[in-house]
């Protein structure tokens, strides 16, 4: 029997979570979750999107810029020269 590892047993686990709250809020169940849960999961979901996803996308692209020029490999210098003269003002 193969055994199963951490990242399918972590998707399985999401999988899980994400029905549950759909069968909360669109199965027959639905009816008894009151509008103050329902924000409560759209505010959460709001914040994790801002924290996760966004917050650490804004970074991304200057480490991408940067990371070449500290480590000396350089594959076109005239265009992060060009880069960074545009991106200073």
């Amino acid at each position: 029997m193969k055994s199963v590892d951490s990242m399918t047993t972590t998707r399985l686990t999401i999988c899980a979570a994400v029905m549950t709250v759909v069968l909360l809020l669109f199965g027959s169940v639905g009816a008894s979750v009151t509008e103050r849960t329902h924000n409560s999961f759209f505010t959460i979901h709001g914040v994790i999107q801002v924290f996760l996803f966004i917050i650490p996308g804004i970074p991304a692209p200057r480490g991408n810029l940067f990371l070449p020029i500290l480590k000396g490999k350089l594959f076109l210098p005239e265009i992060y020269h060009l880069i960074l003269i545009v991106s200073s003002g």
